[in-house]
Protein backbone atom coordinates (compact mmCIF):
# COMPACT_ATOMS: atom_id res chain seq x y z
CA UNK A 1 0.00 0.00 0.00
CA UNK A 2 1.21 3.78 -0.80
CA UNK A 3 0.17 6.23 1.53
CA UNK A 4 0.64 9.71 0.72
CA UNK A 5 0.42 13.28 2.44
CA UNK A 6 2.73 15.11 1.16
CA UNK A 7 1.12 18.66 1.37
CA UNK A 8 -0.43 19.08 -1.93
CA UNK A 9 1.91 16.77 -3.36
CA UNK A 10 -0.19 13.87 -3.66
CA UNK A 11 -0.86 13.80 -7.56
CA UNK A 12 2.43 14.92 -8.65
CA UNK A 13 4.15 12.11 -7.15
CA UNK A 14 1.36 9.38 -7.71
CA UNK A 15 1.72 10.30 -11.99
CA UNK A 16 5.25 10.01 -10.88
CA UNK A 17 5.34 6.59 -9.53
CA UNK A 18 2.87 4.98 -12.19
CA UNK A 19 4.58 6.36 -14.85
CA UNK A 20 8.34 6.36 -14.27
CA UNK A 21 8.53 2.77 -12.45
CA UNK A 22 7.62 -1.04 -12.69
CA UNK A 23 6.99 -0.82 -8.49
CA UNK A 24 3.65 -3.25 -8.22
CA UNK A 25 0.83 -1.36 -6.31
CA UNK A 26 -2.45 -2.63 -5.16
CA UNK A 27 -4.04 0.39 -2.86
CA UNK A 28 -3.06 4.15 -2.67
CA UNK A 29 -4.39 6.19 -0.39
CA UNK A 30 -3.65 10.25 -1.04
CA UNK A 31 -5.02 13.19 0.12
CA UNK A 32 -6.71 15.39 -2.52
CA UNK A 33 -8.77 18.71 -2.47
CA UNK A 34 -11.98 19.95 -4.36
CA UNK A 35 -10.79 23.05 -5.54
CA UNK A 36 -14.32 24.46 -6.98
CA UNK A 37 -15.82 24.11 -3.80
CA UNK A 38 -12.80 26.33 -1.68
CA UNK A 39 -9.77 27.88 -2.56
CA UNK A 40 -6.68 25.86 -3.02
CA UNK A 41 -4.71 25.23 0.20
CA UNK A 42 -1.28 24.82 -1.68
CA UNK A 43 -0.62 26.29 -4.82
CA UNK A 44 0.10 23.11 -6.30
CA UNK A 45 -2.86 20.92 -8.84
CA UNK A 46 -3.96 18.41 -6.41
CA UNK A 47 -7.40 18.55 -7.39
CA UNK A 48 -9.95 15.36 -6.62
CA UNK A 49 -11.28 15.78 -10.06
CA UNK A 50 -8.34 15.72 -11.81
CA UNK A 51 -6.80 12.60 -9.94
CA UNK A 52 -10.22 10.51 -10.78
CA UNK A 53 -9.50 11.49 -14.81
CA UNK A 54 -5.95 10.60 -14.22
CA UNK A 55 -7.32 7.11 -12.66
CA UNK A 56 -9.72 6.42 -15.20
CA UNK A 57 -7.43 7.35 -18.18
CA UNK A 58 -4.60 5.62 -17.12
CA UNK A 59 -5.13 3.16 -14.86
CA UNK A 60 -8.91 1.58 -15.05
CA UNK A 61 -7.93 -1.51 -13.21
CA UNK A 62 -8.04 0.64 -10.24
CA UNK A 63 -11.37 1.45 -7.89
CA UNK A 64 -12.07 4.52 -5.43
CA UNK A 65 -13.06 2.52 -2.74
CA UNK A 66 -13.17 5.25 -0.25
CA UNK A 67 -13.51 8.75 -0.35
CA UNK A 68 -13.79 10.30 3.29
CA UNK A 69 -13.97 14.50 4.09
CA UNK A 70 -10.50 14.90 6.08
CA UNK A 71 -11.01 18.51 7.21
CA UNK A 72 -12.95 21.78 6.69
CA UNK A 73 -11.06 22.97 3.73
CA UNK A 74 -12.72 20.13 1.14
CA UNK A 75 -9.60 18.05 1.46
CA UNK A 76 -10.34 14.34 1.14
CA UNK A 77 -9.03 11.13 1.41
CA UNK A 78 -8.95 8.62 -1.41
CA UNK A 79 -8.91 5.05 -1.31
CA UNK A 80 -7.62 3.58 -4.47
CA UNK A 81 -7.34 -0.18 -4.96
CA UNK A 82 -6.67 -2.80 -7.70
CA UNK A 83 -9.92 -4.58 -8.78
CA UNK A 84 -8.21 -7.90 -8.81
CA UNK A 85 -9.00 -8.63 -4.99
CA UNK A 86 -12.47 -9.12 -3.58
CA UNK A 87 -12.47 -7.04 -0.36
CA UNK A 88 -13.76 -5.99 2.67
CA UNK A 89 -13.99 -2.35 3.43
CA UNK A 90 -14.54 -1.50 7.40
CA UNK A 91 -13.63 1.91 8.22
CA UNK A 92 -9.91 2.04 8.36
CA UNK A 93 -9.60 -1.79 7.74
CA UNK A 94 -8.91 -2.98 4.37
CA UNK A 95 -8.71 -6.45 4.14
CA UNK A 96 -8.19 -8.34 0.69
CA UNK A 97 -9.02 -11.99 -0.04
CA UNK A 98 -8.15 -14.09 -2.84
Amino acid sequence: MIKIDAQGSDFTIIKDLLENTDYEVRNIQIECQYMQDQAPTYVVNNDCEAFKAYMKYKRPDFQLVRKRDNCPSSEYNFLWHLDDYKRINVDNLLVNKR
